[in-house]
């Protein structure tokens, strides 16, 4: 795999090389051999971003992570392409296993020729004119289908991460959280005012920041 740094106003210090490294091999595992990846490196005053681009040939991953410290942002930029990558591969191989040309029909269930023959065995039997009349011959065979009710899909088990960058550790007004929940690249950024209310910022799927005040 190919690496590439850039860094702006910092320096790629040993120590990051390594944790890079040490990242990027188990990402290395899951993608071609021809696989690229751009690490850019940024940190202004107490604010250090991380922006990791992997380039595959199935599919073009990109991750940005910003914290007060490089290795830290570092460490989830490397953790967020590798959920990604992973994801990817379930999404392939699962598309394998299930060719769009061998879909069924919901709640049918294919039968073997001798289990086709069991369940006929097991119908409850049809006068031969009846027989006759819907098959054309009294030794006209009936064709069984059967049916059964798809089960209930199981909920995922919840993936958790913690997050300290998205909460404020000291009391700020509006316009501040909404700089420093651009500068952090936070959705969700949870802050007190001068009076002490707790406030969220949640930003919608339009751009827009969205403030939800709790009760006091």
């Amino acid at each position: 795999m190919h690496v590439e740094y850039t860094a702006r106003k910092v320096v790629v210090t040993k120590k990051l090389k390594t944790q890079a490294e040490e990242g990027l091999k188990r990402i290395e595992k899951l993608v071609d051999d021809t696989a690229k990846v751009h690490i850019f490196l940024n940190c202004e005053k107490y604010r250090c971003s991380v922006e990791i681009t992997l380039k595959t040939k199935l599919k073009d991953i990109a991750a940005l992570c910003v914290s007060p410290e490089a290795e830290i942002a570092l460490r989830d930029a490397l953790d967020k392409i590798e959920k990604q990558v992973l994801k990817l591969k379930k999404t392939i191989v699962t598309r394998k296993r299930h060719p769009q040309g061998d879909k069924l029909t919901a709640g049918t269930v294919r039968l073997s020729s001798d289990e086709a023959r069991a369940a006929s065995d097991k119908a409850p039997s049809v006068p031969a004119a009846r027989k006759s009349k819907l098959n054309g011959s009294a030794n006209g065979k009936l064709s069984v289908i059967a049916h059964s009710f798809p089960q209930a899909a199981s909920l995922p088990e919840p993936h958790i991460v913690r997050s300290l960058d998205s909460v404020a550790m000291r009391p700020m007004t509006l316009e501040e959280a909404l700089k420093e929940a651009h500068y952090r690249d936070r959705d969700i950024f949870i802050f007190r005012n001068r009076t002490g209310q707790l406030l969220v910022l949640h930003r919608m799927r339009d751009g827009k920041m969205e403030l939800i005040e709790t009760p006091a």
